[in-house]
């Protein structure tokens, strides 16, 4: 998630003076394992606001939902299912006016 808001923050660094806060809230996370293939499902909440003051400037809801075959270590599954919710903020985030 840093690195997805990272170019918007640099972007818009000198408009908003004292910077910014995301705040990730994961609401929902599920895996499950059915005739060896891993699934995960995660659900997240976005709060972006002003750090000075904690301005609210905007907030959306992130969702991915993974399968993959599981060999034994499904972080591969996790971690493709949180570069997708990434690439969709980094979206969002480019649509946001600090």
């Amino acid at each position: 998630m840093e690195a997805a808001a990272g170019p918007w923050a640099e972007g818009h660094r000198a408009r908003r003076p004292g910077g910014w806060q995301l705040l990730v809230e994961l609401t929902r996370a599920e895996a499950t394992l059915d005739a060896g293939r891993l699934t995960v499902e995660i659900e997240t909440r976005v709060t972006l606001r002003g750090t000075i003051g904690q301005v609210h400037l905007g907030q959306t809801h992130g969702y991915c939902k993974t399968a993959d075959t599981f060999t034994g270590d499904g972080s591969l599954v996790v971690t493709a299912c949180l570069e997708r919710l990434s690439r969709d903020l980094g979206g969002w985030l480019a649509g946001q006016s600090p």
